[in-house]
């Protein structure tokens, strides 16, 4: 269920703890004196050295007996209602994430230009392992505050699971991507299909990545979804290691430290990822 309906589901579980409340005191009210009144009878019977036996009781007695009974099985039902309604809730409000969070695609890319090249000399040496360099990771997520109540984020924790080993990343705040020869390059989008031959065609429809949060610590209201790109560092790696999109982990941590795994996502994803110059006016 999702986190919308706890508010109408809680509604409804005072609604039933109300009425169950109702029904118990009417149980209370007619089983306790006819508990009270079959009591009687059984002393009475046995004062007279007679068996007591619901068979053979007057009238009254036989309606104060079923009164009992009835009112007695009535409250114990109720009880059972206002105990599973009261798990439920709390089950609803273990299970239902506050943020729904998921991450469409994780994609590195080497700070040093001409990376490859270096790392394709390094294999021919012999010398893979030793290929370690800075790379960024850049992540497409989208998030929602599925809760009822406005939430904090505090950050975006982001590290690589390599060999049973944890490695965390550092959240960048720029898509800054590397210099080369005086000019600075970043990070973006290339909508552009590959098939399209024109470099002037491509670099033109070149589209710098929004960032999903650009300061921390963030206030998302209801229902409000937040959607963009992070980028985060890996110091020191080889390339070779972080191939594997599922070595990736996300979480999102709030303003109480909880924290809320981000879900790896398929879709059609839209362009590459890809380089271009900045400006020098920016």
């Amino acid at each position: 269920m999702p986190m919308a309906g706890i508010a109408s589901t809680e509604s409804n579980h005072a609604k039933i703890t109300t009425t169950c409340a109702i029904v118990a005191a009417v149980c209370a009210a007619v089983g306790l004196p006819s508990t009270v009144y079959c009591g009687y009878a059984a002393w009475d019977a046995n004062q007279h050295g007679e068996r007591w036996s619901t068979m053979s009781l007057p009238s009254h007695y036989d309606i104060a007996f079923d009164l009992m009974i009835g009112s007695s099985f009535l409250l114990l039902m109720t009880a059972i209602v206002w105990l599973w309604r009261k798990r439920k809730i709390r089950r609803i409000e273990i299970f239902t994430p506050t943020f729904k969070a998921e991450i469409y695609r994780a994609v590195c890319g080497s700070k040093l230009p001409f990376s490859e090249d270096t790392h394709i000399l390094f294999k021919a040496m012999g010398r893979n392992e030793e290929f370690e360099i800075d790379v960024d990771i850049l992540a497409e997520i989208y998030i929602v505050n599925a809760s009822s109540q406005t939430q904090y984020i505090r950050e975006l924790i982001g590290f690589v699971e390599i060999e049973g080993k944890k490695f965390p990343l550092q959240t960048q705040s720029r898509f800054y991507a590397y210099e080369l020869n005086g000019q600075h390059y970043e990070w973006c989008l290339d909508p552009t299909p590959r098939s399209v031959n024109s470099a002037s065609d491509r670099r033109s429809n070149l589209e710098s990545l929004p960032p999903i949060i650009t300061t921390f610590p963030v206030t998302l209201e209801p229902k409000k979804p937040l959607y963009g790109w992070v980028k985060l560092l890996a110091s020191k790696i080889n390339p070779d290691k972080l191939k594997d999109p599922s070595t990736y982990k996300f979480v999102i941590r709030d303003s109480l430290g909880a924290e809320y795994p981000i879900t790896p996502t398929r879709r059609e994803n839209r362009g590459e990822i890809g380089i271009k110059a900045i400006s020098q006016n920016r």
